[in-house]
């Protein structure tokens, strides 16, 4: 016999616990609020109405016990005085099993919501827990990742495709998955759109492929699910990437209308529910200070943008960096020095060790939003026109540089500099202290043909490609091998923010600039050359040291390189003008010259070619300390 009875109050939503239904909401109906129930098997018949009873309420939360019901046979809505309404904090959504275009034709409306009973298995799982610094993040498109039919998966666009690719994932050498948004939303929106003159233009319906907008946050969505559950599919993708010690962030855009003790509710329902990783938070400011005093959340990842360290509550980081903030500055500096503008030195040293005790920081050099890597050298302007705005949406300024020619190109020399500059923007980001994040299909040399904005375009535009060229297999075996690179050495990717001095009287500082010039680093206007000096012993790697040179210049450079202790020598391990960056001759030729006014010191020169990257490690002349690639 089907029935109500007052509850106890628990958390909000509708919980399943022993085939006794607890159900926790927010009604305002005038004259009556309830539930209704609707049949698996009959979902269009008229659904079974039961009213809550005022003995349920408290203030205006309803808590009420719903006995009798097999919740595998029925799915429910609420109602205030007999109209169906939402559940915001729906577990799991009977519809919209489709996306984008196929939705809106079917008959693919949401009936409503899922009673979810958790019978998942976890075995004994164990989140990761990686560090910051040992991490190298990976953001992708959850339908895009497997869309395209070159991924040879049968499960396309799902959850589950994703985990079918966990071996290419651990090949590339990433550390954690960063989706956007996962939850259910409605991706068919309407939408005013305007012209460049501001001239208001008819309603159109548009496609919101990357779904930063409100949602049903609690459920995944159903739409990216292979399986009618898409629940399960979900947890089985966490589980499984926690058994390849690869961990899973979610990204999340909240408006002004969602309050701080909702997103709190949020982000404590996915970690314990789904041992979510940790987060990127999009949309309004959120209160850090708040979320670093949640113990639910002490040993999350959160990504914020532009996040102040005094936003923090320091009190609890014994535990480690919790909080991370995400900011355009490493993307845009970054972007001009890679393109030989002037006075960009100043911000170029700073991003390359900045890494701040309190919090970690996070670079990249291209991300969902704006030019994919690729287009970065073969585009000057955007090429938006596909997205159905007049080419109005989109940044404008995007610090980007063609080669010589707009968009695809079959001259060599052309192909040749755009390469070079792609090997160089990885370079400069996995060299980098900060926390390196990749955009899915950067790796491989994905192109969107020029369009900075993609949100819209649910194609070949946005989805990543499996079948590659030559060309571009060439750069993915380049980004593994510079991957492998930076793990080997943790001078690359220290805990806190290098002093620039010798704090253990090891000989050199922890990290250091130079110049043309050995140990005098110039950052005039005029400069587009700099150098850098890791010192292993302060990541406990002894007496082995990296030197990174980085010239930008369009002219060659000869630089005069740190002397080493007596039995030491600098051995070139990368330099990104081969074709092969990693596959240096066995005995490069350094030059020695002697150093004017003093008859015994000898300085170490190299030449570098125009707009390329080297990297050298100190050996030992008897033997071979080569890093990893």
């Amino acid at each position: 016999m089907i029935r109500l009875k007052a509850d106890k109050p628990t958390r909000m939503g509708v919980t399943v616990e022993n085939k006794s239904i607890h159900i926790q909401t927010v009604l305002h109906g005038r004259s009556s609020c309830g539930i209704l129930l609707y049949s698996c098997a009959k979902p269009k018949k008229d659904p079974l109405r039961l009213d809550f009873t005022e003995d349920c309420r408290i203030g205006d939360v309803w808590c009420v016990n719903l006995v009798g019901v097999d919740p595998a046979l029925y799915f429910y809505r609420f109602h205030e005085d007999g109209k169906p309404v939402d559940d915001p904090y729906a577990r799991s959504i009977v519809g919209h099993r489709f996306f984008g275009e196929a939705h809106e034709k079917g008959d693919d409306a949401i009936l409503g919501f899922r009673f979810c009973e958790d019978h998942f298995r976890w075995r004994e799982d164990h989140r990761p827990e990686r560090s910051y610094e040992e991490s190298i993040f990976y953001e992708l498109h959850p339908r895009g990742f497997t869309m395209d039919p070159s991924s040879n998966v049968r499960e396309k666009g799902t959850f589950l495709g994703i985990q079918r690719k966990i071996p290419y994932l651990q090949k590339l050498g990433i550390t954690a998955l960063i989706l956007q948004p996962s939850y259910e939303f409605e991706e068919c929106v309407v939408r005013k759109l305007k012209s460049p003159y501001e001239k208001p233009m008819k309603q159109q319906k548009i496609l919101n492929y990357w779904g930063y907008m409100p949602g049903r946050y609690f459920a995944p969505k159903n739409a990216y699910s292979f399986s009618e559950d898409a629940v399960t599919e979900f947890k089985q993708l966490i589980r499984t990437l926690h058994q390849h010690q690869l961990e899973l962030l979610m990204q999340f855009y909240f408006d002004e209308e969602t309050t701080e003790s909702q997103i709190e509710e949020i982000l404590e329902y996915w970690t314990i529910t789904y041992h979510v990783d940790g987060f990127q938070l999009l949309g309004r400011a959120v209160d850090t200070y708040r979320l670093s005093q949640n113990p639910y959340l002490r040993h999350s990842k959160i990504l914020i943008n532009d996040l102040d360290p005094h936003q923090v509550d320091q009190r609890f980081s014994q535990a480690g960096k919790t909080f991370a903030s995400v900011s355009r500055g490493f993307q845009d500096s970054m972007r001009c020095f890679l393109k030989g503008d002037e006075n960009t030195l100043p911000a170029v040293t700073y991003h390359l060790r900045h890494n701040a005790s309190e919090i970690a920081i996070i670079n990249y050099i291209a991300a969902h939003e704006g030019f994919r890597l690729y287009d970065l050298y073969a585009y000057e302007r955007k090429h938006n026109e596909d997205n159905g705005e007049m080419n109005a949406d989109g940044e404008n300024y995007n610090n980007c540089w063609n080669c010589g020619e707009e968009g695809e190109s079959k001259k060599r020399n052309i192909m040749l500099l755009r390469t070079k500059l792609r090997y160089n923007a990885f370079a400069c980001l996995l060299l980098s202290q900060g926390t390196p994040l990749i955009y899915m299909g950067d790796e491989s040399g994905k192109s969107s043909g020029g369009n900075n904005n993609p949100y819209c375009q649910d194609n070949e535009i946005s989805w990543k490609q499996w079948k590659l060229t030559a060309r571009q297999k060439a750069q993915l075996s380049f980004v593994i091998a510079l991957i492998a690179f930076r793990k080997a050495h943790p001078m690359l990717h220290l805990s806190k923010e290098c002093s620039m001095m010798d704090r253990d009287n090891t000989g050199y500082p922890d990290l250091s600039f130079h110049g043309i010039e050995a140990w005098k680093p110039d950052l005039s206007y005029y400069m587009r050359t700099i150098a850098m000096l890791c010192n292993g012993a302060y990541a406990k790697e002894g007496k082995v040291h990296l030197y990174i040179m980085l010239n930008m210049h369009w002219e060659k450079h000869v630089f005069a390189m740190p002397r080493l202790g007596y039995g030491n020598t600098w051995e070139k391990v990368i330099d990104t003008s081969l074709k092969d960056p990693f596959a240096i001759p066995a005995t490069p030729q350094i030059k020695t010259t002697k150093a004017q006014g003093r008859k015994n010191d000898q300085t170490l020169q190299e030449e570098i070619e125009a707009r390329s990257v080297q990297v050298y490690i100190s050996t030992d002349r008897e033997k071979n300390h080569r890093g990893t690639h």
